[in-house]
């Protein structure tokens, strides 16, 4: 089966009917991978930008022939004042989607580029770090985290 890449524009008849599922798949990716974040607030931000056209938020879908959403990539622009870069923070394809989840890699980093940024930080929750390499990205650091709900927490 077939799957596209699309960014769908909120205000769009044909592309807005994957709104909700997109929103679904950004609140499920964090309660799984980002559990230092509220999940309902996390979307609410990303969302918010999204309606609003913010030119600094990408949000793409993976779509097969069926109008099912089989993955995506939320991405974002950061600039400390002279360098812009992007950030991939969310990345997944659920199953075999062919060439569509590099499809959305080149996507973005054509957005990213237009927008003048020069590099690309990607948060991989994928630990096969030789995939990563072969498409173009070194390690820089890992990310840790600890709850501090816990019996041990200080």
């Amino acid at each position: 089966m077939k799957v596209i890449v699309i960014r769908p524009d909120p205000y769009s008849p044909k592309t807005s009917v994957i709104i909700p599922a997109l929103a679904q798949r950004v609140i499920d990716y964090a309660k799984e991978n980002l559990p230092w974040t509220d999940a309902q607030e996390f979307v609410k931000g990303v969302m918010s930008r999204i309606w609003a056209g913010d030119p600094a938020t990408l949000l793409v879908a993976l779509v097969n022939e069926e109008g099912v959403v089989m993955g995506h990539l939320l991405a974002s622009l950061g600039s400390d004042g002279k360098k812009i870069w992007c950030s991939v923070a969310q990345y997944r394809a659920d199953g075999p989607v062919g060439d569509a989840g590099l499809i959305a890699l080149d996507y973005t980093y054509r957005w990213a580029a237009g927008k003048g940024a020069k590099f690309v930080t990607l948060n991989a929750i994928d630990a096969n770090v030789a995939k990563w390499r072969e498409r173009g990205f070194s390690l820089a650091f890992q990310v840790l985290h600890k709850s501090l709900e816990t019996d041990d927490a200080p």
